[in-house]
């Protein structure tokens, strides 16, 4: 599914900027990825945010994945339910993309 959230541009400019995100629910059981459909990979500065890649979700076009951290996984898993997890992880999301961590391995 898709949502579009606020975030800042990189940890060296906080300009806000709109991000659509896709969510890959197919494992959203274990752990679901993200990605950026929006701004273009070309026009991504932020540090959590990995550099264009094809992924199952949508081979045809090439897109960047959302770092959500080491911790992110066991977390979410102490979560119950759907409507749990789904909250936490859409916080989650806006918490990275508001707060750039410059020392990230993604860019």
């Amino acid at each position: 599914f898709v949502v579009n959230l606020q975030g800042v541009v990189s940890s060296r400019d906080y300009s806000s900027m709109n991000y659509q995100i896709l969510i890959d629910s197919r494992s959203f059981a274990e752990s679901p990825q993200v990605f950026i459909l929006t701004p273009k990979c070309e026009n991504i500065f932020h540090e959590n945010i990995w550099p264009k890649g094809r992924y199952s979700i949508l081979p045809q076009r090439e897109i960047c994945a959302l770092c959500l951290g080491n911790a992110f996984t066991a977390k979410f898993a102490t979560y119950q339910s759907e409507k749990e997890k789904l909250g936490f992880l859409l916080h989650h999301i806006e918490d990275v993309l508001k707060n750039p961590n410059p020392d990230d391995r993604a860019r």
